[in-house]
């Protein structure tokens, strides 16, 4: 359910930031970003994740290392926006819409 689930949440971001470039970022050692924005020389990513209180993840912290992101969005099923870590915030779906 959480392929099918993640298609509602991308378009958000994209009709929000109307972003310059945007991408799907994998990689074969199971890395993956669900969305890559560049918007005016900024790198934001955002993953989506069908629970209501995610957490940081290895794979995130790859993700902002290698990709060099100015910030991560998760978007989440819950009500609250938190942080997670440094440039790392939580974003309930409900803020993006």
């Amino acid at each position: 359910m959480g392929e099918s689930w993640e298609g509602f949440p991308i378009k958000q971001p994209t009709g929000f930031h109307q972003p310059d470039e945007q991408y799907f970022w994998s990689t074969q050692s199971d890395s993956e970003l669900d969305l890559l924005l560049f918007k005016d020389g900024r790198r934001i990513g955002f993953e989506c994740k069908l629970n209501d209180a995610p957490r940081i993840t290895k794979s995130m912290r790859t993700d902002m290392e290698t990709l060099k992101l100015d910030e991560l969005k998760v978007i989440h099923t819950g009500s609250k926006s938190y942080e997670l870590d440094e440039n790392v915030q939580a974003i309930p779906l409900s803020h993006l819409i």
